[in-house]
Parts: C-alpha cells; structure tokens; sequence
C-alpha cells in the first residue's frame, strides 16, 4: 500500500488492488507508515517541481506571440 502511495496512485486505485475500503486506505498508511516515508517527500517534491515547470513553459509560449509583436 505504502509503494502504492509513493508511486503516486489513487486512495480508489490503492483500495482496488488491496481490497481496503477507502476509509481503511486513508487511515493505515497515515498512521503507520507514510508519515516516516522520505521517498513520499521527495515525490512530492518532484510533482511540485514538475508541475511549476510545465506552467512556467506554457505561460512564456503563451507570451511569445505579444514579444514577437512587439519586436516588429
């Protein structure tokens, strides 16, 4: 579950492979196991990284046409 977890899945996905309700797939790894799991911060880390990239990527396409525009 935990793998799961850090690997970035879905509480539903996580609950479809183990057979955990939902409630049990919140519960369990908060209390015994994600709160001492480093790889979770730096997956999260990664994400957030990630994620500022691609908006940083799109916001200067998305500028590109009004600086060529106003080269000219």
């Amino acid at each position: 579950m935990t793998r799961a977890a850090v690997a970035g899945s879905t509480e539903a996905q996580i609950a479809t492979i183990t057979g955990h309700s939902l409630k049990e797939v919140r519960s369990i790894p908060d209390a015994n196991y994600l709160h001492r799991d480093p790889e979770l911060g730096r997956a999260a880390i990664q994400k957030l990284e990630t994620t500022t990239n691609l908006q940083n990527e799109l916001q200067n396409a998305e500028l590109l046409p009004f600086k060529e525009r106003e080269k000219h």
